[in-house]
C-alpha cells in the first residue's frame, strides 16, 4: 500500500467515524446514565411505585365491579380490564394518581441521598457503611408490601399471604 491509499483511507474512516459522532456520543451518554447504580436505583423505585398505582387502580376496579351489585367476584383480569370504567365513574382520579407518584418518588429521592451523604461521612471517618441499603431496603419493602395489599384487595388470594409474610419479615428487621 502505498502513502496515497493509506491517507484515503484514513480520511475516508475519520469522514466515517465523524459523520456518526453524535449518535456514538448520545448512546455513550445514556449508556453510561443508564449503566449508573444511583440511575438504576432511581428506575427500581420509579417501577415498584408504577406497579403499585397499577395494583391501586386494579383494586379500585374491583371495588366498582362489586359497587356495581355483581353477584359473584371478579376475576383479576375483568379488575383489570375495567379501569378504564372505573376511571370514568370517579373510582380512580388521575390528579391524585400523578401528585401520588411524584411525591413518593421525589421522598424516596430525598431518603436515598440522605442515606448516601451519611454513608459518605462514616467513609470519611472510617466507619462502615449501612444507612443507604438499610434505607433503600425499608423503602422497598414497603412498595412491596403496599402492592401486596393492592392485590388483597383486588381479590388475589395467594397476596394474602405474601402481605402477611412481608409484614413478619418488617417486624423482625424492627427487632
Amino acid at each position: 500500500m502505498n502513502l496515497s491509499e493509506l491517507y484515503i483511507a484514513i480520511v475516508r474512516t475519520l469522514h466515517q467515524l465523524m459523520q456518526s459522532a453524535v449518535i456514538k456520543t448520545a448512546g455513550s451518554f445514556a449508556f453510561a446514565v443508564f449503566a449508573h447504580m444511583h440511575t438504576q436505583l432511581l428506575l427500581g423505585f420509579a417501577f415498584l411505585v408504577l406497579l403499585d398505582l397499577f395494583t391501586k387502580w386494579v383494586a379500585l376496579s374491583r371495588t366498582r365491579i362489586l359497587n356495581s351489585r355483581r353477584k359473584k367476584p371478579p376475576t383479576f383480569y375483568e379488575c383489570v380490564m375495567g379501569i378504564r370504567k372505573a376511571r370514568k365513574a370517579g373510582y380512580i382520579k388521575s390528579s391524585e394518581m400523578k401528585h401520588r407518584f411524584a411525591g413518593k418518588i421525589i421522598v424516596y429521592m430525598v431518603i436515598a441521598i440522605t442515606g448516601a451523604t451519611f454513608d459518605k461521612m462514616m467513609r470519611d471517618m472510617g466507619s462502615p457503611e449501612w444507612a443507604t441499603v438499610l434505607l433503600i431496603g425499608y423503602l422497598a419493602i414497603t412498595e412491596l408490601m403496599s402492592i401486596a395489599e393492592n392485590l388483597e384487595a383486588a381479590g388475589v388470594e395467594a397476596a394474602g399471604d405474601l402481605h402477611d409474610i412481608l409484614h413478619k419479615k418488617m417486624e423482625g428487621m424492627k427487632k
